[in-house]
């Protein structure tokens, strides 16, 4: 069988609901020439009844079937089996406008990026949708300094890896850190760091559904925390590794005010804020044992703790939760 241009994955676990509409939006593609890799994630719905119905009629459509392990190692499990010279990660429950594939690799084809990221729309699960044709010569940007323009945007941006179409030679350099939330995120640094070049459509290509099993997170739970601790430990040491082999200036001066607002957006989001909307002592003391952890082990960035700042840690520590409040209320 032929070699497809582009591999589109897509790991599924309970989501039977929307799996139908988003195999569909594949499908119903205005580029042909692509392979699906479904990934059964251990589901416990109808999800593996509806891949095996698009295995049946489509050729183009393959299937993994596995225990639960997560969706890093589903999306790893699938870049082993793809075939394709260009990769697309797709969630079970999104869909993607008609023009998704052709609209992508056309950018890229103009361009000779590696990458090439679109534009997208949060909506509702009911909310219809009408998917106007996109304008041939499409407008882009290209971004010669992904690395860069990456970690400038990062602390106060979304970053996802369902947005972009990859091409397989650097996509599969890589693999998924097993670690929710912050997994696209490590990822996506990797790849932007090992490419010269990537392109930005700014027309919506690709639909994210909102629904309870999307947008509920309980951001405050110690693993949680943990988690999203660990990430920023390992974001670290992969840039840090990275300006050893590559000490430009520039990028250092990026890293470093990179690293001070998001320490500072640590701190805000994990002890300031939750004790300024009503948390426990319970809760404020869990929060401030595992940020004074992140100190003792050497993840914190230092130079981001300001005089307020140190100031609260002090109290916490000696538990004085009334007094940090009529701080924090100024």
């Amino acid at each position: 069988m032929p070699q497809p241009v582009v591999s589109i994955i897509i790991p599924a676990y309970n989501v039977g609901s929307f799996l139908q509409q988003t195999l569909l939006s594949v499908q119903n593609q205005t580029w042909k020439d692509f392979e699906v890799i479904c990934i059964n994630d251990g589901s416990s719905d109808d999800s593996l009844e509806i891949i095996k119905k698009f295995t049946k009629s489509d050729k183009r459509f393959k299937i993994i079937n596995k225990k639960n392990e997560g969706v890093s190692s589903a999306r790893n499990d699938g870049m082993k089996m793809a075939q394709g010279k260009y990769i697309m990660f797709l969630d079970g429950d999104d869909y993607l406008h008609p023009y998704a594939i052709a609209t992508a690799l056309a950018a890229i084809a103009r361009s000779g990026a590696d990458v090439c990221r679109f534009g997208y729309k949060k909506v509702a699960i009911d909310e219809k949708i009408e998917c106007k044709p996109i304008a041939k010569g499409e407008y882009f940007k290209v971004i010669n300094q992904p690395e860069l323009e990456y970690i400038r945007e990062r602390p106060s941006a979304d970053v996802y890896i369902w947005d972009k179409i990859y091409k397989s030679d650097v996509a599969k350099k890589f693999s998924f850190f097993a670690i929710q939330p912050g997994e696209d995120d490590i990822y996506s640094l990797q790849v932007l760091l090992n490419i010269k070049r990537y392109v930005v459509i700014e027309s919506c290509l690709i639909y994210n559904v909102q629904h309870e099993q999307s947008i509920m997170h309980n951001t405050q739970s110690e693993q949680w925390i943990k988690n999203r601790f660990t990430q920023e430990k390992i974001f670290t040491n992969i840039l840090t590794e990275y300006l050893k082999e590559y000490p430009q200036s520039y990028l250092k001066k990026t890293v470093d005010k990179y690293r001070l607002e998001s320490e500072r957006r640590m701190i805000k989001n994990f002890l300031i804020t939750p004790i300024r909307k009503g948390a426990d002592d319970v809760t404020i003391l869990q929060n401030y044992n595992l940020y004074k952890q992140r100190i003792e082990e050497g993840n914190c960035y230092l130079p981001a703790i300001k005089l307020k700042y140190k100031i609260v840690l002090k109290l916490l520590e000696k538990q004085h939760f009334k007094l940090v409040r009529i701080l924090l209320w100024f």
